[in-house]
This record gives structure tokens, C-alpha cells and sequence, in this order.
């Protein structure tokens, strides 16, 4: 889905400048109802002195949609830094039947401390493609799809970098509660200093929900002795007639692939950081060749501060 005419939206401690019609606030929500094809960028600022965000989007049955939230915080702000608190985002999504979602979120301020929740609701045949960076600072990220209706699809895809003293904590679910839905989950997270990264993933198809196909992969490098890093991968079945599968490891950077890149005249810290920018990027979406880019100069300049 091309960029070049995507309407952007800025959004500051969860307030809309002014309703158009198209982006409105409804009793204290961001409100977006999509009914053709579009391609929207929320820039979701905080200055430590707002009540959070609330956003729901609504997308009609056939369209195509391409989303970006970018989360930041105002450093123009003379509000206090977010201390102990953290600021709330909570993203509501229906995707009706047929429609089709590219997500892509963006947490790229390492001063921000977010707590993050989502929830996306997929009708018959809709296809929701989830892509989630984070390269610093403190969150806590809840993730919730449903698949609803029969052909239902998600690709959920986590970035996850951490350093200093940088905590994040993910929680993923995937319910599959119709016939023949599908899920892939991609988790990437690497971990240095003396920063904490959780991952906790599950992947619930019930009772009746036959011919689904479910698939988690989930890996965390540690870069230092001093990190606390967890993955905890499950599959929850109530059905037979299913396909599921499921991954989950960490561990840190093969010595035999850096002194393979060392002995190639590679200095040891350039190895390190491109062992782990490429191991971090493979959960990237490419199809967005600029955003690409930008993301992963972003993540090889947060290593390359070790």
C-alpha cells in the first residue's frame, strides 16, 4: 500500500485539534470509521500531564487499510518526565467481513513509558497484519485479537530492544473462535545492561474452531549477564481437527557466528550489532522500503549506544 497520500493526524495527550469528519473525538475517544480504502498516521504525543489515549477504528466490510501509530513523547513540554506512571493507549479495531488491516506501531522514544493495550475483533475473511517496534524505554503491552468469523487471518509481528535499565512486558493472545482462521505470531527481542524484556504469548483455539492453523515463534538475545529475560509460549486446543505449533527461547548470539564475522575483519561490537539488528529486523515489514529503513537506522543506532 503506497504512503504518498496519507493523511496524518496529530494527537496530543489523547485530544484531536479539530474533528474532520473523518478522525472525530467521541465522549473522550479518537473515533475512525473507515468505509474505502485509506491510509491514516496517528502521531501520538504525551508531555506526562495527559489522561492517555483512547482509539477506536472501525473498518468496513472490503476496504484496505493502512495505519500507522507513532508514539513519542513532547520533549517541548515543561511537564514533569513520567517517573513511576505510566501513560495508557488503548487501540479498539473491528476489521469487518473482508476487509484488510497493515498495523504498524511505533514506540521509538525511549522516554515514554506506555502502557499499551490492544484489541482487534476479525470478522469472515478479514486479514489483520500486525507489526510492533519498540526500541526503548518502559512498557507494558497487552495484545488481544479475535479471530470471529470463518477465514479470519492475522501476522503479528513484535520488535522489542531493550537496554540501561529499560523494563518491557508483553502479553499476546490470539483466540481463534471460528472455523479455518489462521495466526502467525513472529516475536523478536534482544536485551542488554541490566534491562528486563518479558514476552508472554498464547494461542487458544476452542471448541468447534476446526481447520485453524495456529504458529508462534518467540526469541529473546541477551546481551549481558545482568538482563532479566523471559519467554513463555503457549498453545491452549479444545479442538482435533487443527494445526498448531509453537516456539520459544532465550539465549545469547552464537560465539561460533561472531567469530566467524570476526575473523572476517569485523570488530566484535559491529558484529554483535549486526547479529542483532538483522536478528531484530526479520520481524520487520518490508513491504514499506522508507519505513524499513527508518526503523532499522533507529535500532542499529540504540545498539551501536552499548
Amino acid at each position: 500500500m503506497s504512503t504518498e497520500n496519507m493523511k496524518i493526524y496529530d494527537i496530543r495527550n489523547g485530544r484531536l485539534p479539530e474533528d474532520d469528519g473523518f478522525v472525530r473525538t467521541r465522549d473522550g475517544s479518537i473515533c475512525i470509521g473507515i468505509s474505502e480504502n485509506a491510509s491514516i498516521m496517528l502521531n501520538m504525543s504525551f508531555d506526562g500531564d495527559g489522561a492517555g489515549s483512547a482509539v477506536n477504528i472501525n473498518i468496513a466490510g472490503g476496504t484496505e487499510v493502512y495505519l500507522i501509530e507513532n508514539y513519542r513523547y513532547d520533549s517541548a513540554s515543561n511537564a514533569a518526565s513520567f517517573g513511576e506512571n505510566f501513560m495508557s493507549c488503548a487501540v479498539n479495531i473491528n476489521l469487518s467481513s473482508g476487509s484488510t488491516l497493515k498495523h504498524q506501531i511505533l514506540f521509538e522514544d525511549g522516554r515514554l513509558a506506555a502502557a499499551y493495550t490492544l484489541k482487534c475483533n476479525a470478522e469472515a475473511n478479514a486479514v489483520y497484519d500486525n507489526y510492533q517496534t519498540n526500541i526503548g524505554g518502559r512498557a507494558k503491552c497487552n495484545t488481544e485479537i479475535n479471530l470471529n468469523g470463518y477465514g479470519a487471518s492475522v501476522s503479528s509481528h513484535l520488535i522489542a530492544f531493550c537496554s540501561g535499565e529499560d523494563d518491557q512486558r508483553y502479553n499476546i493472545r490470539i483466540n481463534h473462535h471460528a472455523k479455518g482462521t489462521r495466526s502467525r505470531m513472529t516475536n523478536c527481542g534482544a536485551a542488554a545492561d541490566a534491562s528486563k524484556c518479558i514476552i508472554d504469548c498464547v494461542g487458544f483455539i476452542e471448541k468447534g474452531a476446526s481447520g485453524s492453523d495456529a504458529y508462534q515463534k518467540s526469541r529473546i538475545i541477551s546481551l549481558s549477564e545482568k538482563v532479566q529475560a523471559h519467554v513463555s509460549p503457549a498453545l491452549l486446543i479444545d479442538e482435533y481437527d487443527v494445526s498448531a505449533g509453537h516456539s520459544g527461547s532465550v539465549g545469547s548470539i552464537d560465539t561460533e557466528a561472531l567469530y566467524y564475522m570476526q575473523s572476517r575483519g569485523i570488530r566484535r561490537q559491529e558484529a554483535v550489532a549486526m547479529f542483532t539488528s538483522g536478528f531484530l529486523m526479520g520481524a520487520a515489514d518490508k513491504s514499506n522500503s522508507e519505513l524499513y529503513e527508518d526503523i532499522e537506522h533507529k535500532v542499529r543506532e540504540r545498539i551501536n549506544q552499548l
